[in-house]
């Protein structure tokens, strides 16, 4: 019935039969449109209620994870969608501008009766562990719980690649056109986009650059632990002895990949580098490092290093900034215990080309572990970045079983 008056409601509603697109050099994306439909007809009262309502929560990637899983289970459960703010953060639309439809839903479930409460939390969530069978043998159509008006539901580890394991759901999702490695993307690619001052707050030339497909990009996300942010380690407390073991393993990398990608693509391939890190001090010894290379590194100088606990809104649009201008690169050297850089190479719709680097974490002397790639061995040469398995399996929320 629903389906039959979506149906209905899109023949009245011009310029919605949008065709899938294909930006140049990305992964194509399907339009969802019966989703966009669907959620205009509820939230105007043309359909009964049906809502799933979840708070972002943690950290950027986290709030992203949430996003996406609920996305997919309001899609899959014919809902809409609504993102609320964790007490005490920025809401998500204090940088991302909703599209195509509010999913702050201000006010449009509050007074309704009926009420389920579906909670999957961190410590249940994660591979391997029973919510994850239940989802591949579960229709969440069906149930108990089918005809809640809403849903209330907090995810921190998401299932954008398992859900095309789903028994009941993967066929949909096929036919859609959605894959395992464009999930992710396509979901944030249709539900959101920076706004307007977010996009301003970058300047015009390296915008450009960021955006130009002539130019190759190799993201580089250092993550070296919560202490580089809560302790404000400053180029004076990050011994060179530190950046040489913890961050130029990932240059060598990205200098060895640059070796390839003009070996393949021809010696006059422009490529540059694009850093974003939680470590001040690392930020500005790589400026250093490359002062002699002008236009070779570039980074966002005005991003806000603070903790997701006591983040700031302006703090939280520099951030959602710097997020968005890494996932512009073509290829992406990201930090394993870090959400950040995963999802920032998912959000690109690009082939996935990403090299897991293993970092020592809150570790800021002369002395100790070295970063090194994963898997250990593991090069970083054109063919050698990681499988699609082993992307997922890590840390992102976009996990396999």
């Amino acid at each position: 019935m629903r389906l039959a008056l979506v149906v209905l409601i899109s023949a009245l509603l011009p310029g919605l039969h949008v065709k899938a697109y294909y930006r140049a050099g990305r992964r194509a994306c399907p339009d969802f449109e019966q989703f966009t439909i669907l959620s205009w007809a509820i939230q105007t009262k043309q359909l009964p209620p049906r809502y799933l309502v979840t708070a972002d929560n943690d950290g950027l990637a986290d709030r992203l994870v949430n996003a996406v899983g609920a996305f997919y289970l309001a899609l899959l459960t014919d809902r809409v969608l609504c993102l609320h703010p964790t007490p005490g953060q920025p809401p998500m639309e204090a940088a991302w501008e909703p599209k195509p439809y509010d999913w702050s839903c201000p006010g449009g479930w509050k007074d309704l009766k009926t009420y389920q409460q579906n909670t999957l939390n961190d410590g249940t969530f994660t591979p391997g562990n029973e919510i994850y069978k239940q989802f591949i043998l579960e229709d969440f159509t069906q149930g108990p719980s089918k005809d809640a008006e809403v849903w209330d539901i907090g995810i921190q580890r998401g299932f954008s690649v398992p859900m095309f394991w789903s028994l009941a759901h993967h066929a949909r999702l096929w036919d859609m056109g959605l894959r395992p490695d464009t999930a992710f993307g396509c979901a944030i690619d249709y539900l959101m986009r920076p706004t307007r001052f977010t996009l301003n707050l970058v300047k015009p030339d390296m915008l450009g650059v960021m955006t130009d497909e002539s130019i190759i990009k190799i993201g580089i996300q250092v993550r070296t632990g919560d202490k580089a942010i809560t302790d404000n380690i400053t180029a004076d407390r990050f011994p060179d002895k530190a950046y040489d073991r913890m961050v130029q393993p990932f240059f060598d990398c990205a200098s060895q990949l640059e070796t390839d990608i003009k070996r393949h693509f021809g010696q006059g391939t422009r490529v540059v580098y694009y850093l974003m890190t939680d470590n001040a001090g690392a930020r500005a010894k790589a400026k250093l490092r490359f002062s002699q290379q002008p236009g070779k590194l570039l980074t966002f100088d005005d991003t806000a290093v603070e903790y997701y606990q006591s983040v700031t809104s302006h703090g939280y649009q520099k951030l959602v900034m710097e997020h968005w201008l890494l996932s512009q690169a073509h290829y992406h050297i990201i930090t394993h215990a870090s959400g950040l850089g995963r999802t920032a190479a998912l959000m690109s719709l690009r082939a996935t080309q990403i090299y897991t680097m293993a970092v020592p974490q809150n570790n800021f002397a002369d002395r100790g572990p070295n970063t090194t790639r994963l898997p250990p061995g593991a090069g970083c040469t054109f063919t050698s970045h990681d499988s699609l398995n082993s992307i997922y399996d890590q840390w992102s929320g976009v996990r396999r079983v």
